[in-house]
């Protein structure tokens, strides 16, 4: 299976310049009814998730790597004006700390940490929240996070998920939209607590009109790329049913799930007319993620609510990395074919899997 995707990932891009190609494309959002909608009523609301996030040590680096790619996200929804969420996974510590207990191990384990300049950068690219709901950010301990959670409260971020029991809340215009990050460690929001998590969410569902789901789960890398059913296990630690949980939290009220963790793309699939994306992959990868072969192929989810908070649907900016592992929206469309391989392979082999089908949420030709 591992050949078949290392040969799927060399012919993708041909199928993708035929089948999605710039000048034919349209940033289509489609429902899970299959109900596409080329432009959103006025009033609508658009939250955007990235993925997984690890930064170098040189902060030019990284504001050139950033805000490249930010800037033409910003570009799909212009019509939207200021009623826009954009939020993703920081995976590691803001801190200025060298000494850490964890071990690095070429391969298996990394300890990795982020310049202070990280969460001014963040606020300047229009990110609103960072979920720390992950196996990195106390990669520095309990004071890296502290420092974590200065520096992004210094530049009015908001840190989701790192205390157990503790959903945010954000007021966009007249929406109130509730974040519930979830990882799979006791002291955070942990998937493996599925009944204390979804109690949270719907929680969450009473205090707010939307509520997103941040889900930090899976084992990691292209031999776990197939939406498996059932528990996972990576280095020894519990990484959570997906799909259980998935069906538990749609069950409890939240209206979207926005995956991450394994590094690479994984199946979408619908449950109960909202979209669950079970990983959409690295979205900033300068500071030591691999974007070789399938893990160079990566998405941005978005999904558009209407005036009445009801979700309209959902789409994805296509992600690759170029040679200095920068993000750039993909003219090609990779990531879109791929997600449709992968959820032909979920239906084959899941029971009930139905696939949310990604539709094309790239710019106009001229903006490339």
């Amino acid at each position: 299976m591992h050949t078949c995707f290392r040969l799927f990932a060399s012919f993708v891009t041909l199928s993708c310049l035929i089948a999605v190609s710039p000048a034919n494309a349209v940033a289509t959002w489609m429902n899970c009814s299959g109900e596409r909608m080329d432009t959103l009523p006025p009033g609508s609301f658009v939250i955007t998730g990235v993925g997984d996030m690890v930064f170098s040590k040189d902060h030019e680096l990284n504001a050139r790597s950033l805000q490249a790619v930010v800037s033409h996200l910003v570009k799909t929804t212009p019509e939207f004006g200021q009623a826009s969420f954009l939020f993703g996974n920081l995976e590691g510590p803001i801190t200025e700390l060298t000494e850490t207990s964890k071990p690095s191990i070429p391969g298996v384990s990394y300890a990795f940490r982020f310049p202070v300049g990280t969460a001014k950068l963040l606020k300047n690219s229009g990110f609103q929240a960072v979920t720390l709901a992950n196996n990195h950010s106390l990669d520095f301990g309990g004071a890296g996070l502290a420092d974590t959670l200065g520096h992004l409260n210094q530049h009015g971020i908001v840190g989701s998920g790192h205390v157990r029991g503790q959903f945010e809340t954000f007021a966009l215009g007249e929406v109130n939209l509730a974040l519930v990050s979830v990882g799979f460690y006791p002291q955070q929001n942990s998937i493996n607590d599925l009944g204390v998590v979804t109690e949270l969410i719907a929680a969450a569902k009473r205090a707010a009109d939307v509520v997103v789901v941040a889900m930090h789960a899976g084992a990691e890398g292209e031999a776990h790329i197939e939406l498996p059913e059932g528990p996972e296990t990576f280095l020894g630690e519990a990484r959570g049913d997906s799909r259980e949980f998935a069906r538990a939290a749609i069950a409890a009220g939240a209206d979207a799930i926005v995956g991450y963790g394994p590094h690479v793309l994984r199946a979408a699939e619908c449950i109960a007319g909202r979209p669950v994306f079970y990983s959409i992959g690295n979205f900033l990868g300068i500071g030591g993620l691999s974007t070789a072969n399938v893990a160079g192929i990566a998405a941005v989810a978005q999904l558009a609510f209407a005036p009445n908070k009801k979700l309209l649907g959902s789409r994805f900016v296509p992600i690759y990395f170029d040679s200095n592992k920068f993000p750039q929206v993909d003219p090609a469309g990779k990531a879109i074919a791929f997600m449709w391989h992968l959820n032909a392979l979920a239906q084959q082999k899941l029971k009930d899997f139905v696939p949310a089908q990604p539709t094309w949420g790239a710019l106009s030709e001229t903006d490339y």
